[in-house]
C-alpha cells in the first residue's frame, strides 16, 4: 500500500491515503471522504469548503495541539467572517496572552476577551467553559515567568523588579477570574494561586551592586514601593478571609501573617510617636523654645520620609541614628 499526500475536503488537514482506495476517514474531524478529491485539492484551492467551518476546524485543531500561533490565524480568519462567534472571540484573546513571550508578557488579552464573552454569554455550562480555560491560559503565563525567573541571576535588580511586574499581572488575572468563578471548588482553587503569589512578591529580596570606589560587591535589601506593600497585605488579609470562609479548614501558614501583623504594629506605633511629638511640640511652643519645636518637626518629617522609603532607603542605621540624636537634642531643649 502506497500513500500519498492529500487535504480533507472538508476540514483541510493535512493527511496521508491510499491512493488505490475509493474512500477513507479523515483522522482530524472524522469525516468520510473520496481519495481521488483529496489527492485533487492538493492542487487547487478549497473551494467547495465552507470558509468559517474550515477556518474554525482548523483553528480548533491546532488550539488542542497546542500550536496556539497557528491556532490564532485560523480564529483571526473566522472571526473576519463571524466576529459575534463567542468561543472565537475568547480564543482569539487567549493564543494572544498564550504566545506572549517572557519580554512581552500580556495576560489583558486573555482576561479582556473574557470579560466580553461573559457580557454577552446566557448559557452557565458555556461560561464555566469559558473561565476554566482562561485559567489554564493565566496559569500557562504564571509558570512561563517562575520558569523564567529560575533561569536568570535572581541577585539582578532588573530581574528582581521584571519578575514581580509579571507576576502581578498574574495576580490580577486571578482576582477577576476570582469574582467570575461559578463554583466553591474552582474559587478555591484560584485564591490559593492568588496568596501564594502575594506571599512571594511579599518575601524579602536582595539584590547586588557594585562601589565604585573599590569594585566590591555589596549586597543590598530589593524594596517593593511602600504603598504597594500595604496593599499587598491588605489583598492578603482579605483573600485568606475568603478562603477560610470557603475552606473553613483550610488555613494558610506564612510568613505573610508576620507581615500584616507587622503592618498593623507599625500603625500603632507610629500614632504613639505622632502623638508624642505633638505633645512636646506643644509645651515647646508654651516654653517659647521654639528651635528645639523646629528639631523635632525636622525629626518627625525624617521619620515620615524614612517610613514611606523616600530617603535612607538602603542604610537603616544612619537613618535611626539621625533620628535618635534629632530626638534627644529636641527633647532635651524644651525640658531645659
Amino acid at each position: 500500500m502506497k500513500l500519498v499526500k492529500a487535504k480533507c475536503p472538508s476540514c483541510g488537514a493535512d493527511i496521508e491515503v491510499d491512493k488505490n482506495s475509493d474512500s477513507t476517514k479523515c483522522d482530524y474531524c472524522g469525516s468520510k471522504i473520496i481519495v481521488e478529491d483529496a489527492i485533487n485539492i492538493n492542487a487547487v484551492e478549497i473551494k467547495n469548503l465552507p470558509k468559517l467551518e474550515g477556518y474554525l476546524k482548523n483553528g480548533d485543531r491546532e488550539y488542542k495541539n497546542y500550536d496556539y500561533e497557528e491556532a490564532l490565524n485560523y480564529y483571526n480568519k473566522a472571526i473576519e467572517l463571524d466576529p459575534d462567534n463567542l468561543l472565537v472571540v475568547l480564543r482569539v484573546g487567549i493564543c494572544k496572552s498564550t504566545t506572549s513571550t517572557y519580554n512581552k508578557f500580556a495576560t489583558t488579552y486573555a482576561i479582556n476577551a473574557l470579560k466580553n464573552v461573559l457580557k454577552e454569554e446566557k448559557d452557565e455550562a458555556k461560561a464555566k467553559k469559558y473561565i476554566t480555560e482562561t485559567y489554564a491560559c493565566i496559569f500557562k503565563l504564571e509558570q512561563l515567568a517562575r520558569n523564567t525567573w529560575s533561569s536568570v541571576n535572581q541577585y539582578e535588580v532588573i530581574n528582581i523588579t521584571n519578575h514581580n511586574e509579571r507576576l502581578n499581572k498574574c495576580l490580577l488575572a486571578y482576582e477577576y477570574l476570582f469574582e467570575v468563578a461559578k463554583t466553591k471548588e474552582f474559587k478555591i482553587t484560584i485564591v490559593n494561586r492568588i496568596i501564594n503569589i502575594i506571599c512571594e512578591l511579599l518575601a524579602p529580596k536582595k539584590y547586588y551592586t557594585f562601589n565604585r570606589a573599590n569594585g566590591n560587591r555589596i549586597v543590598k535589601r530589593y524594596n517593593i514601593d511602600y504603598n504597594f506593600t500595604n496593599m499587598l497585605n491588605q489583598k492578603y488579609q482579605k483573600y485568606v478571609n475568603e478562603l477560610y470562609t470557603l475552606d473553613p479548614s483550610t488555613i494558610p501558614t506564612n510568613n505573610t501573617n508576620k507581615k500584616v501583623s507587622n503592618s498593623n504594629s507599625k500603625s500603632i506605633i507610629n500614632v504613639i510617636i505622632y502623638v508624642v511629638v505633638g505633645i512636646l511640640a506643644l509645651l515647646g511652643l508654651i516654653t517659647s523654645s521654639y528651635l528645639f519645636v523646629l528639631i523635632l518637626i525636622i525629626d518627625l518629617v525624617l521619620y515620615i520620609l524614612k517610613e514611606n522609603k523616600k530617603i535612607f532607603v538602603n542604610n537603616d542605621k544612619a537613618a535611626y541614628i539621625t533620628m535618635i540624636i534629632l530626638g534627644i537634642i529636641g527633647i532635651i531643649g524644651i525640658f531645659i
